[in-house]
């Protein structure tokens, strides 16, 4: 996957636009859960792939709406999203459903409400450095992996 560095008014685009290939707008904003250690919420997706908690809007969302609805779905927690840390584009073929070109944005988010509903995906907890390592999408492992290179200061 190519990690393009543009200036500093455009965003970081990962992944490829294929000739050929119709890609779809999506936004999509992604929780930055830390636990009191340090370690980064992480979920185990289809195929043993992991992802940040989060995904992409409904019709008429905001990031935070998304964002809690997401949460909720894929964790079961209650959240509250602060300041977004950063945003990206990725390009991604998702197979049956077609290919998209993602913009997410993140954000740093604290639980509030535990066990709210039955969560969809497996949660893990893993450090920063790890995160950046085993993440799927190049967009997710580079917010990380910046938040990694911080914390070292």
């Amino acid at each position: 996957m190519r990690n393009e560095r543009p200036p500093t008014n455009e965003l970081p685009v990962f992944g490829e636009a294929r000739s050929g290939h119709v890609y779809r707008e999506r936004a999509g904003a992604y929780a930055l859960i830390r636990s009191a250690d340090g370690c980064l919420a992480i979920v185990e997706g289809a195929h043993g792939r992991l992802f940040l908690p989060g995904g992409g809007h409904d019709a008429g969302e905001t990031d935070a709406a998304a964002l809690r609805r997401e949460v909720a779905e894929e964790c079961g927690w209650g959240i509250e999203p602060g300041p977004v840390l950063g945003e990206a584009v990725q390009y991604v073929r998702a197979g049956a459903e077609g290919d998209f070109r993602l913009h997410v944005r993140y954000y740093p988010a604290r639980i509030v409400a535990e066990d709210i509903g039955p969560a969809e995906h497996s949660v893990f907890w893993l450090t920063l450095a790890e995160a950046a390592r085993r993440l799927h999408r190049a967009c997710d492992r580079w917010i990380v992996g910046t938040l990694a290179e911080a914390a070292k200061g």
